[in-house]
């Protein structure tokens, strides 16, 4: 993920840095914020958190002879932009975190710390 994120603020021209946060009393703490809802984060992002996620399409390949169009980092990339496109369009309050536009909360200062 370090690669595909870093090529997003790469694209974005943003000043963004990557910062790893340690399993320990940080962590707890955003836990804790996040059942108060105080950030925008959900019980999964604390599951996966350090934890290697990867896809493997090896047998979608060989089955149907498929090959994905685009690699992760051009996906992510068109995923930002066309959220730019619509994000005016998103209403805060929808059903879905993935569907609307987070509050940062207490996030907001997280850069303070890290």
């Amino acid at each position: 993920m370090y690669e595909t994120i870093d090529a997003l603020i790469e694209h974005t021209g943003s000043i963004s840095k990557i910062k790893n946060i340690d399993k320990n009393i940080f962590l707890n703490i955003a836990y804790f914020l996040s059942k108060i809802n105080l950030i925008p984060l959900q019980e999964y992002h604390f599951k996966v958190y350090g934890k290697s996620i990867f896809f493997d399409i090896s047998k979608a390949k060989k089955i149907l002879n498929w090959k994905p169009k685009f690699s992760n980092i051009e996906s992510i990339i068109a995923s930002y932009e066309n959220y730019l496109l619509i994000k005016n369009k998103l209403k805060i309050n929808n059903y879905s975190p993935h569907n609307s536009i987070l509050k940062k909360g207490l996030l907001r200062y997280a850069h303070y710390f890290f």
